[in-house]
């Protein structure tokens, strides 16, 4: 499968009260019914875009959808403003 036969859609979802940014990777004509989906978690500083083309290239190897988020604070996601609480 190439990464053309992959379907990219962007959006923002709501976690724990804050907006997200993130991205859907689906092969082109869906997965099997009941396939596991890929989650991306990026690195401390990281978002999406450092991901480059290795989840659209785990996509097209696997057959399997996969979901990318950028966490609280990172990326185009809701902005954190700091200090943390401690919880």
């Amino acid at each position: 499968m190439s990464s053309a036969a992959i379907e990219t859609e962007d959006l923002f979802v709501s976690a724990g009260g804050h907006r997200l940014a993130a991205r859907w990777l689906r092969p082109r004509g869906g997965a099997a019914p009941g396939s596991p989906v890929l989650v991306f978690l990026h690195e401390g500083l990281g978002s999406i875009a450092q991901w480059r083309d290795f989840p659209a290239a785990l996509v097209a190897a696997t057959g399997l959808p996969a979901l990318i988020y950028e966490r609280w604070g990172f990326g185009r996601s809701e902005p954190l403003h700091l200090p943390r609480p401690r919880d």
